[in-house]
């Protein structure tokens, strides 16, 4: 067969045959290559598009770190606020510090605003406390503040508010190291002491002894008049028929024990002294529970009680003398004495005794 008769054949050769299957499995691996890329197209596209379609959440702005409580600026405080420079009550006055003796005081303002007493530049202010530091060198402190309103480095004029205050405010003052009295340095006409802290110990020692000698001598005005009042004092009915049973038991004159009751305690059989003594014939603790007494305060108990603890001086050192005196300050003080103590209070004891005795 010629190649011309080859080339006009109906039926192809086995070549032919090979060939055209290859070129069929090659486009049918580029379908299935174009099929597999537009479904990846799709797939991209539709998930663009969910995508846009949610709202994306934006973080939340940034907050600035929130500000200690303590702390804000002067113009926290409105203006009609008015700010107080000057305590309207000084509540407590001098005390000890870590450092030793540090003279301070505690103030109350009539204002919840504090305002500069000194003007001046702020050295320090920390989480309740404020110190400014005034031209002449006092450094003046505030402290307790349930607010502070300046920062380190800023300059004050006196008034300024420093501070707001919800209670008494602790204020000190110092100078070169040296404590000074803030109440006599600022607002002397409040403070009975000298701004110099130097002077501050003599001045309250000389305080202590005046208030000391007031006490004393309220303390005899006291008992003065609760001699008066014994000595006008007369027994009731039924304390008179007490005092007379318990002399006849303990073979005492019912005057003296009536006396004796008298200048104890006026009768009275809820009174306590303040040694601890109790009730009529004023028994100590003691001695009540010696002499078998369950409650000093019943004036029957006391009264009998009483009477045979004198009849027991009586006996002891054989002189009413003695025996009072020993009533009074005790047998050991009248044994140790040799006779009545030199004590002023049991002196007068025992010639209020025969006193009221010899009427």
């Amino acid at each position: 067969m010629t190649p011309d008769t080859q080339k006009l054949s109906l039926f192809p050769s086995e070549n032919q045959v090979k060939g055209g299957a290859a070129r069929e499995k090659q486009m049918h691996r580029r379908q299935l290559l174009l099929i597999l890329i537009t479904g990846l197209l799709v797939v991209g596209a539709w998930s663009l598009r969910a995508t846009a379609a949610v709202p994306r959440s934006t973080p939340p702005p940034e907050q600035p770190p929130p500000a200690a409580v303590s702390r804000g600026t002067a113009e926290d405080v409105r203006p009609e606020t008015p700010v107080g420079t000057r305590p309207a009550r000084v509540v407590a006055h001098y005390g000890f510090g870590e450092d030793g003796y540090r003279p301070y005081a505690a103030v109350e303002f009539e204002t919840p605003a504090v305002g500069a007493a000194l003007p001046g530049k702020v050295v320090s202010a920390e989480r309740d406390a404020v110190s400014v530091k005034a031209p002449d060198g006092i450094v003046l402190s505030y402290a307790r503040l349930s607010r502070v309103l300046v920062r380190p480095g800023q300059d004050v004029a006196e008034g300024d508010p420093v501070g707001l205050a919800l209670g008494p405010v602790l204020v000190s003052a110092e100078r070169g190291g040296r404590a000074l009295d803030p109440v006599a340095l600022l607002w002397p006409e409040m403070s009975r002491f000298s701004a110099e802290a130097g002077r501050v110990e003599e001045e309250r020692r000389k305080l202590a002894e005046e208030l000391r000698r007031r006490a004393l001598l309220a303390a005899l005005e006291q008992a003065r008049a609760a001699d008066q009042a014994g000595e006008r004092a007369r027994p009731t009915e039924q304390m008179g028929k007490l005092i007379r049973a318990a002399a006849e038991e303990a073979s005492l004159d019912p005057a003296l024990v009536a006396a004796v009751a008298a200048v104890e305690s006026g009768f009275n059989p809820r009174a306590v002294s303040p040694a601890g003594a109790v009730g009529v014939m004023q028994l100590m603790p003691g001695t009540a529970a010696e002499l078998g007494v369950s409650d000093p305060f019943d004036p029957a108990q006391n009264v009998r009680a009483g009477a045979r603890y004198l009849r027991n001086l009586l006996d002891r050192f054989g002189k009413l003398e003695l025996a009072l005196a020993a009533y009074n300050a005790g047998p050991g003080a009248v044994e140790r004495y040799g006779g009545i103590p030199p004590y002023r209070e049991t002196v007068e004891y025992v010639k209020k005794v025969l006193d009221r005795l010899r009427r």
